[in-house]
């Protein structure tokens, strides 16, 4: 249903139907009281707005193994409620907790979090994406990359991982991050604003999104999006993307939890356009497919490698 009525919001749009109408997102209470969240997590806590341009606020984002496909999500508090600590939860159901304590590096809030799996640092060097580094979970280590959470704006994220088809060897993780611009394609949903993959001990993060051609819709500068139609966790949307990793990657992953008919399905990520669709025909060249889907060249050596993008789905 909720693909559905993201085609009907996208027929509005496009043909400029009458009596056709939106859906609308409540906005988080930026006078929330401080204190009313002194016992929630940092998962749990609405960002404070007189913390909206400071270094202090919720952080959210992704952990990734440096060398495996291990994964999960990570939710920073810096000083929302007063307190700083920090939640993860893990592709499989591990869930940990830290408290931090902080120091000043040349002038630079530094603080470090420790727990009873792990320890990490966050150095508040950039107001919207801190370095989080040192990562260590369970005697491993992990990259970490988070964003900022607004009172306007809440980050979301999918982590995910990828191989090369029928080469294992050639994985890592595959990770989707939103910053929690809204509506971006005149719909509902919230705008990708980075990529962040690892594989081979190296963390790579692409925050530059290209505008791709949508096949469901005929729409050639579709915005990648997270939570079409404003359902929490319905999938990602992004087509004709491409991104440094260590070579050029042209990239495609289009998943819905509702997918065609109900049904959970990735789409079609072909990324030429039908120019010659007609209206009653619009979603011709749409299918389901079996994964996203990418295509990277080597910069050493210029080895084309062709692959699968699987985004970890909530039960």
């Amino acid at each position: 249903m909720k693909l559905q009525n993201l085609f009907l919001s996208a027929t509005c749009a496009l043909f400029l139907l009458t009596g056709c109408e939106q859906d609308t997102v409540e906005t988080v209470d930026a006078s929330t009281d401080i204190t009313a969240q002194l016992n929630l997590t940092a998962k749990q806590q609405a960002p404070q707005a007189i913390f909206d341009i400071s270094k202090k606020g919720v952080y959210h984002g992704v952990v990734a193994h440096q060398s495996t496909q291990s994964r999960g999500k990570v939710w920073i508090n810096l000083g929302n409620n007063s307190k700083y600590d920090a939640v993860m939860e893990m592709v499989g159901g591990e869930k940990l907790s830290f408290k931090a304590s902080s120091t000043l590096n040349n002038g630079i809030p530094t603080y470090t979090f420790n727990g009873v799996a792990g320890r990490f640092d966050v150095i508040m060097n950039d107001l919207n994406s801190p370095e989080v580094t040192n990562v260590t979970l369970n005697n491993e280590s992990y990259f970490a990359y988070v964003i900022k959470s607004t009172s306007a704006n809440r980050a979301t994220s999918y982590t995910g991982t990828f191989n090369e088809t029928g080469n294992m060897a050639f994985s890592g993780t595959w990770n989707i991050l939103s910053n929690g611009v809204f509506g971006p394609n005149g719909n509902n949903g919230t705008a990708v604003s980075d990529v962040m993959v690892t594989f081979g001990n190296t963390m790579f993060v692409d925050s530059n999104m290209e505008t791709g051609f949508f096949p469901c819709f005929g729409q050639s500068n579709w915005v990648p999006i997270v939570d079409a139609f404003n359902y929490a966790g319905d999938g990602v949307l992004a087509f004709g993307q491409q991104s440094s990793l260590n070579g050029i990657a042209n990239w495609g992953l289009g998943y819905s939890d509702d997918g065609f008919n109900g049904f959970p399905s990735y789409l079609q990520v072909q990324q030429i356009p039908i120019p010659t669709l007609k209206s009653s025909s619009r979603m011709g060249g749409c299918s389901t497919v079996s994964n996203g889907e990418f295509t990277w060249t080597s910069a050493a050596n210029a080895t084309v490698r062709n692959g699968e993008i699987y985004i970890d789905v909530a039960p």
